[in-house]
């Protein structure tokens, strides 16, 4: 998967077209969950990779974090699990949301792509400047700014360590016997 092998002249990874970002994903339960989960199913619907992470969470009886955009796997009969209405992708190079039916991709070059992946799964015929289709790119970029605004908030607030006075106001610091004074609880 991912390799593109020349689709959109394209060769290696790192951008938001069906072939690089479609992933086969298949996963064995161990036999003790048997009972608990189906096997032999197939799910063809929009999961994201920290969706595995949820999942390994609920079978352990765990949610995952709040600050943490992650379901249990749809169709496991796990607390939580429920089908994603859309996908946000992210690389240093851009952003994505993908809602099934509609993909927009925005990346750092200025470029922006729009696809009707349910008319153009191959992806041949860029939208975006198709003023026919104003109104769902509309709905996708707010729906984009307001998922990356929403992360941006989540991890900045999960991500202080130490609510004190910086470390250079601390007179002991760096001298023999010093203990670092976090992580502690915010």
């Amino acid at each position: 998967h991912g390799d593109y092998l020349g689709d959109h002249d394209l060769i290696g990874k790192g951008s938001f077209y069906e072939a690089s970002i479609h992933v086969p994903l298949l996963v064995r339960v161990p036999e003790r969950f048997a009972e608990q989960i189906p096997s032999a199913k197939t799910y063809g619907g929009l999961v994201q990779l920290g969706d595995v992470t949820a999942t390994l969470l609920a079978l352990a009886g765990c949610a995952p974090p709040t600050y943490m955009d992650a379901i249990p796997l749809p169709g496991l009969n796990l607390p939580g699990s429920r089908q994603r209405s859309q996908v946000i992708g992210m690389t240093s190079g851009g952003w994505m949301i993908d809602d099934g039916e509609w993909r927009l991709a925005k990346y750092s070059t200025g470029e922006q792509l729009l696809f009707h992946r349910a008319t153009d799964p191959n992806e041949q015929h860029n939208l975006i400047a198709d003023p026919a289709y104003s109104d769902q790119l509309r709905r996708l970029d707010g729906e984009l700014t307001q998922q990356l605004l929403q992360f941006t908030t989540d991890s900045h607030a999960t991500a202080r360590v130490y609510s004190g006075n910086s470390l250079w106001s601390d007179p002991a610091y760096g001298k023999e016997g010093w203990q670092r004074p976090y992580p502690q609880t915010v």
